[in-house]
C-alpha cells in the first residue's frame, strides 16, 4: 500500500474523474492552437508562406500539485520555388510524476485549386517516456509496482493529415499518431498511446477595414473517450489585437488575447476558467504564446494569413 501526500492523492481523484474510461485524451491541448496548429497537424506546415516560429507555454489547473504543464515549440517554412514545406516541433508534457517528450519532423506538399491550396502533410519523430514511480512514498518499501522508475522508453511516432487554406478560411484534418505503441515497456501492452483525431475549421469576416470576426472550431476524438470541440470566437483590432472567448466542451470557458507588436512578432495570453464540479480545488489555467515570423523573399516582414 504506498501512502501519498494528501494534495497528490485529491489531485489525482479528480484528475481520474475527468476521464469517463479507461483512456482519456492523452495529447496536449492548447487553447491557442491556432498560434501552433503544426503541433496538431504536419500539413499546416508551410501555410503561411514565411519562416513561422510559435512557443507556448501552458501551466494548467495552478492550485493543484502535480497538474499539468505543457510546453511546445514548433518551426515550419515552405521551399523557395517549390510547393513543398519542412517543419519541426518539440512538446514537453509533465502530469505529477510522468513526463513525456516528442520531438517531430514535418513534411507537407501544397496543390494550388483555384485560388485556394490543399496542403498534405506528414511527420515522423520519436517520443519518450518516463515516471518517477520511487519518488513515491511508500508503507510497504517492498511493493514491486514502486522499486523502479520507468525511464528511457523511446518509441517512434508517425503521423498525417490535411489541411485545405485560403486567405480567409481553413479547413483541417488530422492524426498526429497512428502508432499505438506502449507507454511502459514493463506492462504486457495495457497502457498504450491511443489514436487521436483532429478536425478544425475557421473562416475570417471583415466586419470593416478596421475590425475582423474569426470563428473556429477544434474537435477532438479518440478511443473509448468522449468527443471534444474547442469552440472560439474573436476579434482582430485595428489589425494589432486580438481578444476573444471560447468553450472547451466539458472542461472550461476560455478568454483570449494576442498583441502583434509588429509584424513579425506577436505576443499571445490565455486563461481558461473550469466550469467542472471540481472547479475550487483546480482553478484556472495560463497559457502564454510568443510567435516570430521571418519572410526571405522579401525586404519586409509580413504576417500574410490571420490564422
Amino acid at each position: 500500500m504506498k501512502k501519498l501526500n494528501l494534495k497528490l492523492l485529491i489531485g489525482a481523484i479528480i484528475l481520474m474523474a475527468f476521464a469517463s474510461e479507461a483512456f482519456a485524451q492523452q495529447e496536449i491541448q492548447h487553447t491557442q492552437y491556432l498560434y501552433n496548429k503544426s503541433v496538431f497537424n504536419p500539413a499546416y506546415a508551410g501555410s503561411r508562406d514565411v519562416l513561422s516560429t510559435s512557443l507556448i507555454y501552458r501551466n494548467q489547473w495552478v492550485k493543484m500539485e502535480g497538474a499539468p504543464v505543457t510546453a511546445s515549440v514548433s518551426a515550419h517554412s515552405p521551399l523557395r520555388k517549390a510547393n513543398m514545406a519542412l517543419g519541426f516541433s518539440y512538446v514537453y508534457d509533465k502530469l505529477g510524476l510522468t513526463k513525456t517528450n516528442s520531438f517531430n519532423v514535418q513534411y507537407a506538399y501544397h496543390i494550388p485549386v483555384e485560388k485556394n491550396k490543399l496542403s498534405l502533410g506528414l511527420q515522423t519523430g520519436i517520443r519518450s517516456y518516463s515516471n518517477q514511480l520511487t519518488q513515491v512514498e511508500l508503507i510497504d518499501q517492498n511493493d514491486p509496482a514502486f522499486q523502479e522508475d520507468v525511464s528511457g522508453n523511446w518509441t517512434p511516432s508517425f503521423g498525417l493529415g490535411a489541411y485545405y487554406y485560403s486567405n480567409t478560411y481553413f479547413i483541417g484534418l488530422s492524426m498526429p499518431n497512428i502508432l499505438a505503441t506502449k507507454l511502459d515497456y514493463r506492462d504486457e501492452g495495457i497502457s498504450k498511446r491511443q489514436n487521436h483525431i483532429y478536425a478544425m475549421a475557421g473562416y475570417v469576416f471583415e466586419l470593416s477595414p478596421s475590425v475582423k470576426f474569426r470563428p473556429s472550431i477544434l474537435v477532438k476524438q479518440t478511443t473509448n473517450a468522449p468527443l471534444q470541440a474547442d469552440v472560439n470566437l474573436s476579434f482582430y483590432l485595428m489589425n494589432t489585437l486580438w481578444l476573444g472567448f471560447g468553450l472547451r466542451t466539458s472542461d472550461s470557458f476560455n478568454f483570449m488575447l494576442m498583441y502583434q507588436i509588429n509584424p513579425a512578432l506577436r505576443l499571445g495570453y490565455s486563461y481558461d476558467l473550469s466550469t467542472s464540479q471540481y472547479k475550487k480545488a483546480i482553478s484556472g489555467s495560463h497559457e502564454f504564446m510568443i510567435g516570430y515570423e521571418l519572410n526571405f523573399e522579401s525586404d519586409n516582414i509580413v504576417s500574410p494569413r490571420l490564422f
